[in-house]
């Protein structure tokens, strides 16, 4: 996306644009991470978050009729049931306190920026851990085990927008982030993300040249020109545009010759490329009962199964919600951190056993059928891309994202 913008802007304004690899490297498309929606299924991008006229993407989006537009309503964070790893349904009552602990702790975080520098985990599973002693307290009935661990998987759940673990992902940042958020809720486009880069790019394969799957080796630059080499060949040009994936560059130290400045090298290095994998699930009938079908299915995880999600090659841990998706018996879910890095290795077969495992243990139904096939994209497997939407760690700074933007020479 960040590829084919500039390079709109640049052939609006005359000037002559190649454009060399980009786009999954299984499909001759551009967009990054941005894949074709297929049946109603978008197993890459998905939302434009905050439908609001000061984002720029929505602005372009609303003002083309090429497509139509769909915006969600916000809503109070976390939504649906929960389910314990041993079949419990919490209650609505449990579950109206902890989402009211989550959001005095997202309240509380607005505070955050004026000097902490802890990780999310850090601040929320010790504030967490705090609120719920006070309730108990206040009410000796209320399960002091079974509330912490609803509220400590509710917290867990943010991986899921932070990108990865919560112990990498920088408190600071998160709320200065949180204290910019765009309004608006989020946009799903009708035709697929897809569609803005094919409307971005249609005129350049008459005007322009394109390379898909065309993997750069190095870059050398220097103040008078810059020459790409490839592995099919080389390109030479006056400026160069890099908008390569995080993950991409953290493995290609020596791609740059000359090497960039150390301010450049350590922005990159501080900042995680993320670890999300989006899977649909296809059942043969429905398995949600009929008063859950429009809503999430929540994992509630003790502390000590979490802590395990952090060693081996158990992915399931990595699971926090698996949901509708407005197809038909057709379910979402989502994987976080170390577990996406491991299933999107697996076979289906292996997903698909993992999961109607996983399923069964939470809703307590030995007999609950799986899913009898899968759609995703692998986007940690592919060498193109290494990562989902990247985040900054403890050791960012503001700073990195002003270096990054800082052209060279």
């Amino acid at each position: 996306m960040a590829g084919a913008s500039a390079a709109h802007k640049l052939m609006e304004a005359g000037l002559e644009v190649f454009i060399c690899g980009g786009g999954c490297w299984m499909l001759d498309v551009g967009g990054g991470r941005i894949n074709e929606k297929i049946d109603g299924m978008e197993t890459g991008a998905q939302w434009i978050h905050g439908g609001c006229p000061e984002n720029c993407l929505y602005s372009y989006s609303t003002e083309s009729s090429a497509w139509e537009i769909t915006l969600s309503e916000e809503k109070s964070y976390p939504t649906g049931h929960f389910y314990s790893s041993k079949g419990k349904a919490y209650t609505d009552w449990e579950c109206k306190k902890a989402v009211e602990v989550i959001e005095k702790l997202k309240n509380e975080i607005k505070e955050a920026k004026k000097g902490y520098n802890f990780s999310l985990s850090e601040y929320f599973v010790d504030r967490a851990v705090d609120e719920v002693q006070k309730l108990h307290e206040e009410d000796p009935s209320v399960s002091l085990s079974d509330l912490s661990d609803l509220v400590l998987s509710m917290v867990h759940t943010m991986h899921n927008y932070t990108g990865d673990r919560l112990e990498d992902a920088s408190l600071q940042h998160f709320a200065n982030a949180a204290s910019r958020k765009l309004p608006g809720g989020d946009m799903d486009l009708q035709d697929g993300m897809l569609k803005i880069i094919t409307i971005l790019l249609w005129n350049f394969h008459i005007q322009a040249r394109i390379t898909y799957s065309e993997e750069v080796t190095e870059i050398k630059w220097s103040a008078e020109r810059v020459e790409l080499k490839t592995n099919e060949g080389s390109y030479k040009a006056k400026h160069v545009i890099c908008t390569i994936p995080l993950g991409v560059l953290q493995t290609k130290p020596n791609l740059f010759s000359p090497s960039l400045n150390d301010a450049k090298v350590d922005a990159i290095k501080n900042m995680r490329p993320g670890r999300i994998s989006k899977i649909y699930l296809h059942f043969e009938k429905t398995v949600f009962k009929p008063d859950e079908e429009e809503a999430p299915l929540n994992l509630v995880w003790t502390k000590e199964e979490m802590e395990k999600s952090q060693q081996g090659d158990n992915w399931i841990h990595g699971v926090s919600s698996i949901q509708p998706c407005g197809v038909e018996k057709t379910l979402l879910m989502w994987v976080a951190g170390e577990g996406a890095s491991i299933v999107d290795k697996l076979s289906d077969e292996d997903v698909i056993a993992g999961t109607t495992n996983l399923l069964r243990k939470f809703r307590g139904d030995a007999d609950l059928p799986g899913p009898t096939r899968i759609t995703r994209y692998p986007w940690l497997a592919d060498p193109f891309i290494l990562g989902t939407y990247s985040y900054p760690t403890v050791n960012s700074k503001e700073t990195d994202y002003t270096e990054l933007l800082t052209p060279l020479p």
